[in-house]
């Protein structure tokens, strides 16, 4: 389980942060902020999902739904007691519509005992897009494609991987209702639960401030 913390200067930087990364990241990611009683200052908390069952298998996941595995709600609540023995005090939460991060969430909060703080939901904070490669073994893609080329696929900033085919892939996102919206498919502290990519893309952003 990862969890990372970060500090940004303002409310307006804040924003103006949040806004730019929910606009740039395909990937999943759970958002909270809470008091720190310091005028001025915002702590940025992260923390990614626990461990679901294509992980386990070393699958491409993108946006399917795969839930959490025994082993990630373990970790889902020991992250929650890591974050009571640190005292935070939540305002809010985001996270993405895929279940292993709200999962992770809802452990998390009972653990803290801060189930009643709103919880918001967006696709632009779901993992990564994985194209064709969902539902693929990262090994195996590997040995096709190339351990750099897989590597930009997974890590480049602006590099997408292949396109998903909306006709044949079972795993084309736009024929669930939840996605139905979607146009395209290719003030303290603040919390957030994410997917490793998109922890990786958020330090990219971040870095620039």
């Amino acid at each position: 389980m990862f969890v990372s913390t970060t500090r940004l200067p303002n409310c307006g930087l804040l924003r103006e942060f949040i806004g730019f990364f929910s606009r740039q990241m395909v990937g999943g990611m759970l958002l909270s902020k809470y008091h720190s009683g310091t005028s001025g200052s915002y702590n940025l908390v992260l923390l990614r999902h626990g461990q679901s069952t294509w992980n386990c298998d070393n699958c491409f996941i993108g946006w399917t739904d795969t839930p959490l595995t025994e082993e990630g709600v373990l970790e889902a609540r020991a992250a929650g007691q890591v974050l009571v023995r640190s005292g935070i005090k939540f305002d809010e939460v985001h996270t993405s519509l895929l279940r292993r991060a709200i999962r992770t969430t809802n452990f998390v909060l009972m653990e803290l005992g801060q189930e009643y703080i709103p919880m918001y939901k967006h696709f632009r904070l779901n993992e990564r897009m994985y194209g064709s490669l969902v539902g693929l073994n990262k090994k195996e893609c590997v040995k096709r494609f190339g351990k750099e080329q897989v590597k930009r696929w997974r890590r480049s900033y602006d590099e997408p991987p292949p396109e998903m085919d909306p006709l044949t892939h079972p795993y084309w996102p736009g024929h669930d209702p939840r996605y139905k919206h979607v146009r395209y498919l290719s003030f303290s502290h603040v919390f957030a639960w994410t997917h490793g990519v998109i922890l990786f893309d958020l330090f990219m952003v971040t870095s620039v401030f």
